[in-house]
């Protein structure tokens, strides 16, 4: 005994996939057919069916995904924590690495401020925990001078009372 027999218009299949550059699962979720199905049916109507790498191109070119990473399953939606710091994806962002992440400390602060962090500028968390990115937890300070990045090493102990008291204040219970 077979499975019933579906057909699909070869013409509109392939118009889809080869003119309008729809990958499987577009083809698939518009006509309600598994991405397989729909792969199946290009092979049998001779279609070349694009590689990955070339898939992941057109969605690029098409703006429907930025680069590989989404593809990938590590893939964290462009977030990641390295040593305590939140890293968002943010490519062409001033302070972005090499792989296009930004601290978000610093994307926070900038929002914060109303203007890109300055060169003599750096961002510093108030109670000293990396990933807690709040506006309100977050200064800028001078890179130089009395009151600068240095002169910050001194507002260690505040940073440990500030802890404390949060603490306090968690515990406390509200009316």
């Amino acid at each position: 005994m077979g499975g019933k027999r579906i057909d699909v218009d070869k013409i509109a299949l392939k118009d889809l996939y080869l003119i309008k550059g729809l990958s499987t699962t577009q083809i698939g979720a518009l006509w309600g057919f598994s991405s397989t199905f729909i792969y199946d049916k290009l092979i049998k109507a001779g279609v070349a069916v694009r590689s990955k790498s070339e898939a992941v191109k057109l969605a690029c070119k098409q703006g429907r995904i930025n680069k590989w990473g989404e593809f990938s399953p590590h893939w964290k939606g462009g977030r990641r924590i390295v040593r305590g710091y939140v890293y968002l994806l943010k490519r062409g962002h001033p302070y972005a690495d090499k792989n296009g992440y930004v601290k978000e400390h610093v994307l926070v602060l900038e929002q914060k401020l109303g203007h890109p962090l300055k060169a003599n500028e750096i961002p510093h968390h108030l109670n000293g925990i990396r990933s807690d990115n709040r506006p309100e937890n977050l200064i800028a300070l001078p890179k130089k001078g009395e009151k600068g990045h240095h002169g910050y090493l001194v507002m260690q102990a505040q940073q440990e009372r500030i802890r404390e008291l949060e603490g306090v204040l968690n515990a406390c219970p509200r009316f």
